[in-house]
């Protein structure tokens, strides 16, 4: 019977990945890295037998791939959301037959501008490629333009710095094509002429928010259809698309769907993928809420992550986004275009920023003109390790230690006080000290708070100790 049951477990786990197509039989699906896109790149490149024209040929096969798959008469229009609000721009779907370049009509997108190419993709080769052209509304693609792809949430629009979202439901799809063309064109299509953001640690050429939307949106109907129906048309498939995991497997970061089952979240073989952690950041809007946006900078005053477009937001009410951020140091800026902030004249709107993976408050505001830059770091090993004579703790032996003392601290960046909530009623005593492990400031804790006005700006260690447990957390004094 445990052999049975043995063997049952095994059947489940496979039974739940998809079939490896034959596409993929000459592949080595479990390489890693480099060597597993060099495989996939030979693979699209050798299976693809013909090209398609760029007249007739895009349009005709754009009304094959695109077919909306509960409507044969139609088309799904890349970034379109209401087909219902009157405005054509916004349309998801559209008359398989209404192809061209009316105000009312759809044209072919090129998800990968012919523009930002090295060189212009022109019209055959990577320019008429069918794996990365969609059919969008005129006006649509008039407004996406050659913009550049970057962080965002909701429908698709220009972002406050002027770069293009596509859309919650588009993303996965955007990053896969993208993905698909550096596979199959390199150096001719890399994904940092085409979008705003870091890259990663193994690839300067690829950008992180790739990744993050190609695990945060899984792979459609519609995606699965046009894979099939261009690999019948030109010989060849989008590997991103049969399995999402392949960009895991190649360029690390966060895991993708793994429908082979052929691998997880090695990140690339011999480079490590980058550490990251979850954080969400909790809006609670004004009156206006089209008023409100936010980014987030790294290091190198990248925008890695942002939002704006909130007029469809209701007055007063709450909206929570969900990011991930590698390790490193980063600013959020919130932002208020009539410069009254998001409190308390009009409403009494906030926001708060979270580490979901300590459930920590990293910083949080309102009450401010036009722009509230709060700088913080995300550093998934570190947390605080005091040697044995508790003297000589500097921030280079910062690592991560957990104990049963659970506490909540913030805000973090602190400018006057740092706030300590505690699960139980206890008589806390902290230590703060300095980058090279001396002791600033020492004391009990009173009313749940600690000043730390007087400390000049820099990183600290907080340590907070109950006679039997320490917590320790680093935080930032601004």
């Amino acid at each position: 019977m445990r052999i049975l049951l043995q063997f049952l477990a095994l059947f489940l786990v496979y039974s739940s990945f998809a079939q490896v197509p034959a596409y993929y039989n000459n592949v080595n699906l479990t390489a890693t890295g480099q060597t597993l896109k060099n495989n996939l790149a030979t693979k699209v490149t050798n299976s693809q037998y013909q090209g398609v024209s760029y007249t007739p040929g895009i349009w005709n096969a754009l009304r094959q791939t695109d077919l909306n798959p509960n409507n044969s008469y139609q088309v799904v229009l890349i970034y379109g959301y209401n087909d219902y609000d009157g405005i054509t721009s916004t349309d998801k779907t559209r008359s398989k037959y209404s192809g061209g370049g009316g105000s009312s009509e759809w044209n072919r997108e090129h998800v990968y501008p012919k523009s930002l190419g090295t060189p212009y993709l022109g019209t055959s080769g990577p320019g008429s490629d069918p794996h990365h052209i969609r059919a969008c509304d005129v006006s649509r693609n008039y407004s996406r333009n050659n913009r550049k792809f970057a962080s965002g949430s909701g429908n698709s629009t220009i972002t406050y710095q002027g770069n293009w979202y596509p859309g919650d439901e588009f993303k996965g799809d955007v990053a896969r094509m993208l993905m698909y063309m550096y596979l199959r064109y390199g150096s001719r299509c890399l994904p940092t002429n085409v979008c705003v953001g870091s890259t990663v640690s193994n690839d300067q050429n690829m950008v992180a928010l790739l990744l993050e939307w190609n695990a945060e949106d899984p792979v459609s109907d519609l995606e699965i259809q046009r894979n099939d129906v261009i690999e019948n048309l030109i010989g060849n498939r989008n590997p991103f698309i049969d399995n999402p995991a392949f960009a895991t497997q190649i360029w690390g970061g966060q895991q993708a769907e793994d429908l082979f089952g052929t691998g997880g979240n090695t990140g690339g073989g011999t480079n490590p993928p980058a550490a990251t952690t979850s954080v969400t950041l909790r809006i609670i809007f004004d009156d206006y809420p089209a008023e409100t946006s936010w980014e987030i900078t790294n290091s190198s005053n990248q925008i890695v992550h942002s939002g704006d477009n909130y007029g469809s937001q209701g007055a007063n009410s709450t909206l929570n986004i969900t990011k991930t951020l590698p390790d490193g140091c980063y600013n959020l800026i919130m932002k208020d275009s009539y410069g009254d902030g998001m409190c308390c004249t009009y409403g009494n709107g906030s926001f708060l920023f979270t580490n979901n993976a300590t459930n920590n408050t990293i910083t949080s505001g309102g009450s401010f003109q036009s722009t509230d830059s709060k700088s913080f770091c995300i550093n998934t090993s570190a947390r605080f390790a005091q040697n044995n004579n508790n003297t000589s703790s500097t921030l280079d032996a910062f690592t991560e230690e957990q104990t049963a003392l659970e506490l909540s601290i913030y805000p973090n960046p602190a400018r006057e006080f740092l706030y300590v909530e505690s699960a139980t009623k206890q008589n806390l005593n902290y230590t703060i000290r300095n980058s090279v492990g001396q002791t600033v400031i020492n004391g009990a804790i009173r009313n749940q708070q600690i000043s730390v006005q007087k400390l000049p700006q820099g990183v600290y260690i907080l340590s907070i100790n109950n006679g039997t447990e320490t917590y320790t957390q680093k935080f930032i004094k601004s």
